[in-house]
């Protein structure tokens, strides 16, 4: 049996008790450790949390490049048309589904990515009529925006290939009924498309 270790134990006791010299001298190598210990510690959580950090900033970045990764005008669209949701068939005049539609069409996907879905911004607006004929061409001035949502259509089409695309349900809250004096129309734009995964 290793009896040094007792010894050493029993020996820094009898100084502890005895020696105010070494007390000091205990405290003050207590007192280094302990600080050590604890700039360790801080350092270890400061390296913990920084390697935290930049892996959420690659995220990020890499989230950011996945979003723009497909431009608006790589992607060519077709036959665009606002209709009814596949549940308001038959159902067109009830309180629900006189206001909803969708928007769909055909898209060609021009880029190097699978594109997965696309954002529209729709927008109804009112323009003056003449008497009984809409004037297609009112001044900007005189057509009024009363209604604008931001929709997203998801769209499984592969690089190169064309494919059929529809909608989320388009509902405008709070719009004014029509009004005799002006002729509602629907208008959309393609603000964003997001690809599911590089090929």
């Amino acid at each position: 049996m290793n009896i040094g270790l007792p010894i050493m134990v029993i020996a820094v006791i009898y100084f502890l008790i005895t020696s105010p010299g070494f007390r000091k001298a205990a405290c003050f190598i207590s007192v280094c450790i302990f600080v050590g210990l604890g700039s360790l510690t801080a350092m270890s959580i400061y390296n913990s949390e920084e390697t935290v950090r930049q892996q959420q900033q690659q995220q990020l970045w890499e989230e950011s490049q996945r979003f723009t990764a497909i431009k608006p005008s790589d992607l060519a669209l077709e036959d665009v048309a606002f209709a009814k949701p596949s549940y308001c068939i038959g159902m067109e005049s009830s309180s629900i589904c006189i206001s909803e539609w969708i928007l769909k069409g055909a898209i060609t996907n021009r880029s190097n990515y699978a594109l997965a879905w696309m954002t529209f911004e729709i927008k109804a607006v009112d323009c003056p009529v003449q008497g009984t004929v809409a004037v297609t061409n009112a001044p900007r001035r005189n057509c009024r925006t009363v209604g604008q949502v931001q929709r997203e259509a998801p769209a499984s089409v592969p690089p190169g290939q064309t494919g059929e695309f529809s909608s989320y349900a388009i509902k405008f809250e709070g719009i004014p009924p029509t009004d005799q004096r002006f002729r509602r129309t629907f208008s959309w734009t393609l603000i964003k498309a997001s690809p599911g995964f590089r090929p």
